[in-house]
């Protein structure tokens, strides 16, 4: 009869041996359906892709692709937001609730900031400005966006007065 050691050791043997063989079997298993990439394989999967891809060139009508290459780069190109799209994403925030001394759509202290002249809201808009009556953020705080992109939320925040 074995004793209680014996007992806890030829299980922990027993767990071992069936940890060890999963091990194996898995590595073994996964040589028979592992990816083998070799010329032909990859030559067919850039056939397959090549149907599926266009590479957007600027200045070029249609586009051309090398197969022969293993890389194929495409520049960034920049997406230009509408000024409805900023201003709702951006803008509509503060004049929206009139958070941070921001005047909302039906607020008269428009009158008073468009008196200044249309150069002057710009450049507030663009640069910032802090006030007594509040706080605006140089580009509402989106200084990812370029001058236009703000300057055309500002005329669609006027069209909406």
């Amino acid at each position: 009869m074995a004793t209680k050691e014996e007992k806890v050791f030829n299980w922990f043997l027993i767990c071992v041996g069936i940890f060890a063989g999963t091990i194996v079997s898995i590595v073994i298993f996964g040589n028979f359906v592992g990816v083998h990439e070799d010329e032909v394989s990859q030559q067919e999967t850039l056939e397959r892709l090549a149907s599926l891809t266009i590479v957007a060139i600027d200045g070029q009508l249609e586009p051309e692709m090398d197969m022969d290459s293993e890389v194929v780069i495409v520049a960034d190109v920049p997406v230009i937001l509408s000024g409805e799209a900023i201003y709702d994403s951006a803008c509509s925030v503060c004049h929206s609730m009139a958070l941070a001394g921001a005047p909302a759509l039906d607020d008269s202290s428009w009158g008073v900031r468009l008196e200044q002249g249309l150069e002057v809201v710009q450049d507030h808009v663009i640069n910032g400005y802090q006030g007594d009556a509040g706080i605006m953020p140089a580009k509402g705080g989106r200084t990812d966006l370029s001058d236009a992109e703000i300057l055309s939320a500002l005329d669609h925040l006027l069209n909406l007065i």
